[in-house]
């Protein structure tokens, strides 16, 4: 998500809150926190980041075929984060 859409969503939302939370500023304060201060987690970003980590198991599998590489060189070849290595691994 864009620094952009994320700004815009959050006062978007702040706005909503603000009218339905008029007389309630427990209310208003709680959900700003959330809000503002959280990354929220969601289905269609938890179903993108699957996706994407699939289409990359994927690509090293390719890698490890056609070019008869190791994993390690694969993605070294796809600039694949030393953090996200592990999740590979275990997919492979």
């Amino acid at each position: 998500m864009s620094a952009y859409f994320k700004k815009t969503l959050i006062e978007m939302s702040e706005k909503v809150v603000d009218n339905l939370a008029a007389n309630y500023e427990a209310v208003k304060e709680g959900v700003r926190a959330v809000m503002g201060g959280q990354i929220l987690e969601y289905e269609a970003k938890t179903i993108l980041r699957q996706g994407q980590m699939e289409t990359l198991v994927q690509n090293v599998q390719a890698l490890m075929e056609t070019m008869n590489w190791t994993a390690e060189q694969a993605m070294d070849r796809l600039k694949v984060p030393k953090e996200k290595r592990e999740a590979v691994y275990a997919k492979l």
